[in-house]
């Protein structure tokens, strides 16, 4: 549909490492941002994660509307990696310093020294540092971004009272976004009691296949099924659940049962034959899949 792509004659500069952010207010959204933070506020309110807006089309609409301009400037295309986000004030939190990929071998990068791997992080509202926002510290100032140390601390990378100097806010009008690389090390701050209201916003994967495969095939894009957008939501929360640092994402104060969860893997193993034998077998060895053997009753690995 051509107005997928009225983005395209606006300033949409997409920061690969962080370097440079453009304007990217001008956006034209097929579909209306504030609807899709609504559904999401409306999602937590009914007892679920919003993880679970992946079910829906509008946000797979937004992912489409960038595809075009996303593979022309990063080489990378949509990969199915889906997580949303809805913080709370007074004290609701982000997702605390990380990046997206621990490790960082030659061939996660393209031959002009871009990534393959991009992340787009967009802003269902305004999201600010009242409010809680993105804080990044750009890749000229990391001393490891092209460094890989799988003991990595925050220590390691904020090394000196100076350094903090360097971390900068990202904060985003309703609509707006920025991509960046596996290795830009962000975080998501703290909201505050000065937050009139949440901070929501979805992030969403793209990544050259030589590299990352996709979940699942893209011939289901642009709109996967609805079985299979639940069976994809379903495996995130298995996957995202529980990491050896706790809860994971540390986005809203809902806590999954484990019997939901066995739930979820049930929805996940129906569509089993549709995702990436990788991806399946990430979700079958996730770390809260421990806990959920014994209630699922039989376990195998052979998808």
């Amino acid at each position: 549909h051509p107005l997928y792509f009225t983005c395209v004659p606006h300033v949409l500069c997409v920061g690969i490492n962080a370097e440079y952010m453009g304007d990217t207010s001008k956006i034209q959204w097929v579909v209306d941002p504030q609807n899709v933070a609504t559904s999401i506020t409306r999602l937590k309110q009914h007892g679920w994660h919003p993880n679970f807006i992946a079910v829906y089309a509008e946000p797979w609409i937004m992912a489409h509307q960038l595809s075009l301009i996303l593979k022309e400037v990063t080489g990378n295309a949509t990969n199915y990696d889906w997580l949303a986000y809805h913080i709370e004030p007074p004290d609701g939190a982000g997702i605390p310093p990380h990046r997206d990929f621990a490790y960082c071998p030659p061939s996660s990068w393209h031959d002009d020294g871009t990534s393959k791997v991009t992340t787009v992080w967009i802003s269902l509202d305004r999201s600010e540092p009242v409010n809680s926002c993105l804080y990044i510290l750009p890749a000229s100032k990391d001393p490891l971004y092209n460094k890989q140390d799988l003991n990595e601390t925050p220590a390691d990378v904020i090394r000196t009272p100076e350094d903090f100097q360097n971390i900068l806010a990202v904060p985003l009008d309703q609509g707006s976004l920025i991509c960046f690389s596996h290795r830009l090390y962000h975080w998501g701050s703290s909201s505050t009691p000065y937050a009139k209201k949440p901070r929501i916003s979805i992030a969403f994967g793209a990544s050259d296949d030589s590299f990352k495969s996709p979940y699942c095939s893209r011939t289901y894009l642009p709109l996967p099924s609805f079985a299979l957008r639940l069976a994809l939501a379903s495996a995130q929360m298995i996957i995202y659940n529980k990491r050896d640092t706790g809860p994971w994402p540390n986005t809203t104060d809902l806590k999954m049962d484990l019997s939901l969860l066995v739930t979820l893997f049930r929805v996940f193993v129906s569509q089993v034959t549709h995702f990436d034998e990788t991806y399946a077998e990430t979700v079958f060895k996730s770390p809260i899949m421990k806990i959920l053997s014994p209630q699922i009753g039989m376990l195998s690995l052979e998808i």
